[in-house]
């Protein structure tokens, strides 16, 4: 492909990935309960999950998808009922007195495996992220030039961009952090994220397909 048309991408995917989503908001909220270090895994689980959208965009798994009736909305159902269990689990979520020095205590115990299982599983439950790779990828390829070094080029590319997103909403937890050690602050934070992964939820039972 171009430069010029390669520099448009990366516009387009800096603006897309700064939108606050799922992803954004999961690797927020880990890293205001675990710190940055800790919230690796989730970043991990996340990159990961999309990678494989991509990958499975790139072989045509969304053709499939569309050619099976009712395959698509399964998997729509699926993911709404994950964001909104979610959603739920962070309303209900624990606050700590005030005072208390460590403010991911409540999620001490979990493993870096838990972590990126949690990032994977919110990556991978939004199969409109697989219809928006397979809208969007394929108006940057080039049809004269070999496909696949395009695509790598793409995927590439987009992981770069995404994961510096990621750190950036992470360095944004660890301030969070600091204030969230007021009790009413926590759970203010708690019940805007619940809020909006019951959103995202809602709104992805209403998508369509285009």
């Amino acid at each position: 492909m171009s430069f010029q048309l390669w520099l448009l991408y990366c516009a387009t995917v800096f603006v897309v990935s700064a939108t606050p989503g799922p992803n954004m908001l999961h690797i927020l909220q880990r890293s205001v309960t675990l710190g940055l270090g800790r919230s690796l895994p989730a970043m991990l689980g996340c990159m990961t999950g999309l990678l494989l959208l991509m990958a499975a965009s790139v072989m045509g798994l969304t053709a499939l998808l569309l050619a099976l009736p009712g395959a698509f909305d399964l998997l729509r159902y699926v993911g709404t009922a994950y964001l909104v269990w979610l959603g739920i689990k962070a309303w209900r979520a624990p606050i700590e007195a005030a005072g208390d020095e460590d403010l991911s205590a409540p999620s001490a115990a979990l493993s870096p495996l838990a972590v990126f299982r949690g990032g994977f599983l919110i990556a991978i439950s939004n199969p409109k992220a697989l219809l928006f790779v397979a809208a969007f990828l394929p108006q940057f390829i080039d049809p004269a030039r070999p496909r696949g070094p395009q695509f790598a080029i793409l995927v590439a590319s987009f992981a770069v961009i995404e994961t510096l997103w990621y750190f950036t909403y992470a360095l944004g937890g660890r301030g969070l952090s600091r204030w969230l050690q007021r009790p009413a602050a926590q759970r203010a934070f708690n019940r805007v994220t619940g809020t909006v992964f019951v959103g995202f939820g809602a709104l992805l039972l209403r998508s369509h397909r285009a």
